[in-house]
């Protein structure tokens, strides 16, 4: 609900003489339950709005604790110390899935991006010093190049 993109807009009709200023809570009250308002906001209510199975969690979450070419295991052990890394508190582990509030996912995946970030801007150093080094053999083989040409060795 905070960070949401709605896919389609549906309005709630407070009666149905569409007159202003005038609310039918009976109308409105089974408006908001079929469209499941009421729902999410008993969920949020209770806390833990996000429900992530644990190969889930993992797959989305696991660089924040383990390297990149780690595969770690799915289990609750591992989901444990993803979310310790992170320090969140107020979190709960099921059998087989990680009860999160959301504001836990906003601050996983704000975690997520800066990793992705850095391991973005690593690489882009990486790759400048590489074209560096190649550049700098050019002009070596070039200087080279010269002066074999300026010696007349190159030369029938």
């Amino acid at each position: 609900m905070v960070a949401g993109q709605p896919h389609f807009i549906r309005c709630i009709k407070p009666n149905n003489d569409r007159q202003a200023h005038k609310f039918d809570r009976e109308k409105v009250l089974i408006q908001l339950r079929y469209t499941g308002i009421l729902e999410t906001a008993k969920i949020r209510r209770q806390g833990y709005s996000h429900r992530i199975l644990f190969a889930n969690f993992i797959q989305r979450y696991y660089m924040l604790a383990f390297r990149m070419n780690e595969e770690p295991a799915v289990s609750r052990e591992t989901c444990a110390a993803i979310l310790e890394k992170a320090k969140l508190e107020n979190w709960a582990l099921g059998k087989t899935k990680v009860f999160l509030k959301y504001y836990h996912v906003e601050h996983l995946n704000l975690m997520v991006r800066r990793t992705m970030d850095r391991v973005v801007l690593l690489q882009a150093y990486v790759r400048c010093w590489l074209v560096v080094q190649n550049y700098r053999k050019i002009l070596g083989k070039r200087a080279q190049s010269a002066v074999v040409l300026q010696s007349g060795e190159g030369t029938c």
